[in-house]
């Protein structure tokens, strides 16, 4: 019989989901809150 383990915290879960998809060639894209006007500085599409 296995012991109970602790469940994980956001920060792990969030550390696990990440690791997971950059296996994959994925990014997952976490929120950016900043004022930037019309977004055109915004992190998700500057350098696109």
């Amino acid at each position: 019989m296995s012991t109970p383990t602790e469940p994980l915290s956001f920060q792990e879960l969030l550390f696990l989901l990440q690791t997971f998809w950059a296996g994959r060639g994925c990014i997952l894209q976490q929120p950016y809150d900043v004022e930037v006007g019309a977004g055109t500085m915004s992190p998700d599409t500057f350098l696109r």
